[in-house]
């Protein structure tokens, strides 16, 4: 694998747009700043008050394809979609339990888990919806469509396996099972 990313890079690789993933990059005030992995883990960052962030070159080796996306709510509050999580009641209706309502189709958000690396080092990442559509190339209800409606297995593995990108991070520590991630 590392022989085909080095032998990608020297073709093409090295000439080719970065493109960020999150819509939160506006560059304002901000100065982009190239980390290694390495450098974030070295320099604790993400871990302060303030959001790091920080552009790192790297590949994704690994996206967790089980769980990719969640069921949301598609109930309009006020100027946005309730988006949260759904249950399926077995009655071809989703409830939300925050809205206190039942719709008869719910929608398909991403929450990815990937883990990328460099020369340095690898890392776990977290991309939500806006970042996953930008990721994957297809919205989350398209590609759970192509993985479990159609089974096409193949399509699925082609989608997966096509990211690799250079990333903009926002790093921020979170818990998550009383684990710090």
């Amino acid at each position: 694998e590392a022989t085909k990313l080095k032998q990608w890079f020297a073709k093409d690789g090295k000439s080719k747009t970065s493109i960020f993933i999150s819509r939160e990059w506006s560059g304002a005030g901000r100065t982009i700043v190239v980390k290694t992995i390495s450098q974030i883990k070295d320099e604790k960052l993400g871990i302060s008050e303030k959001t790091d962030w920080i552009c790192v070159n790297g590949a994704v080796i690994y996206i967790k394809a089980d769980d990719f996306y969640y069921t949301s709510c598609p109930v309009m509050i006020g100027d946005g979609q309730c988006n949260k999580n759904v249950t399926n009641k077995g009655d071809r209706r989703w409830r939300c339990d925050l809205c206190d309502q039942s719709v008869d189709e719910c929608d398909h958000r991403y929450i990815l888990s990937l883990q990328i690396e460099d020369h340095t080092g690898l890392t776990w990442l977290a991309a939500f919806q806006e970042s996953g559509e930008e990721l994957m190339g297809m919205s989350a209800k398209d590609l759970h469509f192509m993985k479990f409606e159609k089974q096409d297995d193949d399509g699925f593995l082609k989608v997966i396996r096509q990211v690799m990108f250079i990333f903009k991070l926002k790093v921020e520590e979170e818990t998550f099972s009383d684990d710090h991630v």
